[in-house]
């Protein structure tokens, strides 16, 4: 009887930690038991827990990615010839990329939902309405970020122009400053700074927009104060602050920079990115700066994106849905979802 009850604890705990953590931690757990205790029966039930956890697909939010069909739209960067970046060649990218091919893409990934940010195109209203068409008729994108210069004298009459479109839930103004035009993708700096593009800027909050903020680590106390003046405005860091080194200490630093721009809580950041300025990608570097971000942001203001078809310079979308899922699998299922789903659907009310 007393051995019965054992196994049964046992199973118990085999049950509870196969929820709380995906297949592959069994294995080792059972390890540490007296293989003497445990009957045919357990292990049968151990395995098959595992398993059908293991084919539990989490639903998916990818809350960064890009579309364009240029038939339809004017991508100058996609239709003349491609200039040595600091992404690379990038000749591959010159193709439409369309919902269908966000779909095959993604196959691994149980795509629920999805958010698409600004793709540089000449005219930002006409890709919104192509947006909006894309998603009455696919269902997909859930959410557009449109791109608009918060700086223009007519500022408020462009938001209005997107607000039309009902899926519109956001703002991208790329701010990525540096000294070497390779890698400057702002041709006015101090943006942050400017009071022009601060007014531009306040009417987010009336507009109920966020902001995704793209720029490097070394901007990020900046963008605090951006934060700290705007706490109505919901800003997402894009590609975890892109950080152009990855050395101990450029690390160092970026993790400083973070760890001060997630003090306002009006910030999250996004998992996506990393590969652009680190190809080949280090994985296990990469899967070690995604659990330092969530450290530090906590994981209810984590989400993900993958950010193709531009990454699909540099790996498979399967290859950075599996990193991230390596990365975070410590994490709790609860926890798992929120950065998987829930906590994209409420930053970007989808």
């Amino acid at each position: 009887m007393s051995h019965f009850i054992k196994e049964a604890i046992i199973a118990l705990k085999i049950k509870r930690l196969n929820r709380l953590y995906p297949c592959g931690f069994i294995l080792p757990y059972l390890k540490t038991l007296n293989s003497v205790t445990l009957s045919p029966f357990l292990l049968f039930f151990s395995i098959i827990t595992s398993l059908m956890l293991a084919m539990q697909k989490h639903n998916i939010v990818d809350c960064h990615h890009h579309l364009w069909d240029l038939q339809q739209q004017n991508h100058p960067w996609l239709l003349n010839e491609p200039k040595d970046i600091w992404i690379g060649d990038y000749q591959a990218l010159c193709v439409d990329f369309l919902i269908s091919d966000f779909k095959h893409a993604s196959t691994k990934a149980n795509i629920v939902k999805s958010v698409h940010i600004q793709a540089l195109t000449q005219d930002p209203i006409k890709e919104t309405a192509w947006l909006q068409a894309q998603s009455d008729e696919l269902s997909l994108p859930s959410g557009i970020v449109f791109y608009a210069d918060l700086s223009a004298t007519n500022i408020e009459h462009i938001i209005q122009q997107h607000m039309k479109y009902k899926n519109v839930r956001g703002i991208r103004q790329i701010i990525n400053e540096h000294n070497n035009p390779k890698f400057n993708m702002c041709p006015q700096h101090g943006l942050m700074r400017n009071k022009q593009w601060l007014k531009g800027f306040s009417l987010l909050a009336q507009y109920q927009l966020s902001f995704d903020l793209q720029c490097y680590d070394y901007q990020l106390p900046q963008a605090s104060l951006l934060a700290t003046q705007f706490p109505h405005t919901q800003i997402i860091l894009n590609h975890m602050g892109m950080p152009i080194k990855r050395d101990s200490k450029s690390l160092d630093r970026w993790r400083y920079y973070l760890s001060d721009f997630a003090k306002n809580s009006n910030t999250a950041i996004k998992l996506s990115g990393l590969a652009m300025l680190d190809h080949p990608m280090n994985e296990a570097l990469s899967q070690q700066m995604i659990q330092d971000a969530i450290a530090i942001f906590g994981w209810q203001r984590v989400v993900f994106g993958s950010n193709f078809p531009v990454d699909r310079l540099f790996h498979d979308y399967d290859d950075w849905f599996d990193l991230v899922s390596n990365a975070i699998a410590s994490l709790n299922q609860t926890q798992q979802q929120a950065i998987w789903q829930h906590n994209a659907e409420r930053l970007y009310r989808i």
